[in-house]
């Protein structure tokens, strides 16, 4: 046998298998629930974010929490269908003279006149929204994200809120009947520029959508999804109040 003939016996014997769309059934099908979703955040990139500094985003763009996907721009509104909706107290934490995330906990009625700030731990009234973005649902990509809508931004949330919980049902339509742009505008104060964010009804959500919206909020309330809660940037809080009722459907 000739070196030739050895080496190409040798490349054949370690050449990798490409997996293919005919190889998926021997990869069977695995089940899947709630609690396995790691659901990511869209990250609006403030003047001192992370990926900013870094010189891996711009101000002003939508960003994956976890992958760092670019996913729009305030230049570039991002299509979403909302499903869910929770309003948390965002809680961070003084530590050694720098606010830094500590939890998240449920509005109540109990707690949702709480002051802003009580000691070490400062509150921050947030709508957290789930959603679809649409071009992945067209895509055959109907994963959840969550937008949170909190400080200056907050005023964008309730819009949403009253327009999934309020209005829609004057009409007796679902809350994810529609779909919005999420969009924002560059703000300026003392402490420098950053994202307020803010949406618009685009458009009524198609078959697709709604049954995939649906879906994956059955999904979500069968089981406590965890979310990432890693910030991009604390973003200093300002007093509100913004109470109103839990609406679900």
């Amino acid at each position: 046998m000739t070196k030739k003939e050895i080496t190409k016996i040798t490349e054949q014997a370690v050449a990798p298998t490409i997996a293919t769309p005919s190889h998926l059934e021997a990869w069977g099908t695995q089940e899947i629930s709630a609690k396995d979703l790691m659901i990511p955040k869209i990250l609006p990139m403030q003047g001192m974010s992370k990926l900013v500094l870094n010189r891996k985003a711009q101000l002003g763009e939508f960003r994956d929490s976890l992958s760092g996907e670019l996913l729009g721009s305030i230049d570039t509104p991002l299509e979403i269908i909302p499903l869910h909706v929770e309003r948390l107290w965002v809680i961070n934490e003084k530590i050694n003279g720098k606010w830094e995330y500590a939890r998240t906990e449920a509005v109540t009625p109990s707690n949702e006149g709480r002051a802003w700030e009580e000691g070490n731990f400062r509150y921050t009234w947030t709508y957290s929204f789930y959603v679809l973005i649409a071009s992945k649902v067209a895509e055959g990509i109907p994963f959840p994200y969550v937008i949170n809508f909190r400080s200056t931004s907050v005023k964008g949330g309730k819009k949403l809120f009253n327009r999934m919980f309020v209005y829609n049902r004057q009409l007796n339509k679902a809350p994810n009947c529609e779909a919005f742009m999420l969009s924002g505008k560059l703000d300026t104060n003392d402490k420098g520029t950053y994202v307020v964010l803010d949406v618009s009804p685009s458009r009524p959500s198609n078959e697709v959508e709604q049954r995939e919206s649906f879906n994956m909020f059955k999904m979500i309330k069968a089981g406590k999804a965890k979310v990432d809660h890693s910030e991009d940037i604390q973003v200093t809080s300002t007093p509100n109040n913004h109470a109103s009722e839990n609406v679900e459907f």
